[in-house]
């Protein structure tokens, strides 16, 4: 009989799951250390270990003993489970993007400043950026280059999001994305009834982060330290 320990994890872009099964002589050990040292960069989530036995070490049998582990991928490397995790668990500007516009109907252009505004929500409760990619200075306001580009052909329409509203239940498993939940509910509680046209007013008043790196032609980068030194870092208005 094989006898194995999986760790497995279900990635939070796509629910997809993938297996880390050990191939050193002290498994064990190794699924435990990778355990560890996967909880300490990523917090909580949703880790699970798993033990058997087998015939043999064929991963097909894992799941012929257990339909449970159907459609699970199996990785054999720390360092590619790692890589796997990371990537899936990275938050983007259009996955903030497309959980605003599954709660609100809304414009590209209302968009990009209700992100713009949890963003500094979520900054200011965790003095950590949301996400990696930085906002711009352009004409209308702050504007994440990605996001626009994903919606532009939309121009003044609405965008509508073909994703089941039932997918925020992955941001409920964690610590992190319970706190991006949160931030999302109340920017959409608080300016989700305010017109394109009222949130680019917003943005440009006196104080506000935009108004002191915009220039005309330009797309300067309002950098994490502008937020912080501007009016967007207290939006209680």
């Amino acid at each position: 009989m094989f006898q194995f320990i999986i760790l497995l994890y279900t990635s939070f872009k796509d629910g997809k799951r993938y297996a880390f099964r050990p191939t050193s002589t002290n498994y064990s050990e190794q699924v435990s250390s990778l355990h560890s040292k996967i909880e300490s960069e990523f917090d909580d989530i949703g880790l699970s270990t798993h033990f058997g036995q087998t015939m043999t070490s064929k991963w097909e049998e894992v799941a012929q003993m257990d339909s449970y582990f159907k459609d699970v991928e199996l990785i054999e490397c720390e360092q590619e489970f790692l890589e796997v995790i990371r990537a899936s668990e990275e938050i983007t500007p259009l996955d903030i993007a497309q959980l605003i516009a599954m709660k609100v109907r809304c414009t590209p252009l209302k968009l990009q400043k209700l992100l713009y505004i949890a963003y500094c929500k979520f900054l200011k409760e965790t003095d950590s950026p949301l996400f990696g990619e930085e906002f711009q200075a352009w004409d209308y306001g702050p504007v994440i280059p990605s996001v626009y580009h994903q919606f532009k052909s939309l121009r003044s329409e609405q965008i509508i999001i073909d994703v089941p509203t039932a997918n925020e239940k992955r941001y409920l498993s964690t610590s992190i994305g319970r706190k991006i939940l949160k931030v999302v509910d109340e920017t959409i509680e608080q300016y989700g009834d305010y017109s394109a046209n009222n949130l680019v007013t917003f943005t440009h008043e006196p104080g506000r982060a935009w108004v002191s790196v915009f220039i005309p032609l330009k797309s300067n980068v309002m950098s994490v330290e502008c937020i912080k030194e501007s009016l967007d870092f207290n939006l209680n208005v």
